[in-house]
């Protein structure tokens, strides 16, 4: 599922996804090395085992899907920089990935976060 989100965000590669270290990623076999790179599929909590008897579990989240926006006419460079700041001081444990939107009358900036960090912290 995140493949498919970072494709929507990217517009398909026609935006460039900035990463938590500054790299930016544009084709989309760059945006699976990135996936792949977060190891999603070693995330330890979403291996929880259903109790024999209980309720179903929902899946684990692996990455939380935020959206940042303002009104406009906001320069969309300010939300970028506005949204570097706030990923870089709530995340800064976190992995995590952004897209500026300006398609819209309001800039707004997609912020893909992994759910665990790499010592397997979850993110609440």
């Amino acid at each position: 599922m995140p493949a498919a989100h970072f494709a929507y965000i990217s517009r398909r590669g026609a935006l460039e996804i900035e990463t938590d270290e500054g790299e930016r990623i544009g084709r989309p076999d760059e945006q699976k090395r990135l996936l792949d790179d977060w190891h999603l599929e070693l995330t330890a909590g979403q291996y929880r085992r259903q109790v024999d008897g209980g309720p179903a579990r929902r899946p684990t989240k692996l990455v939380y899907n935020i959206v940042l926006s303002m009104p406009a006419p906001t320069p969309p460079d300010k939300v970028l920089a506005a949204a570097r700041q706030f990923a870089r001081e709530k995340f800064a444990q976190h992995r995590y990935a952004m897209v500026l939107h300006t398609d819209q009358k309001h800039p707004h900036v997609h912020l893909v976060v992994k759910a665990e960090n790499e010592l397997g912290r979850r993110l609440h």
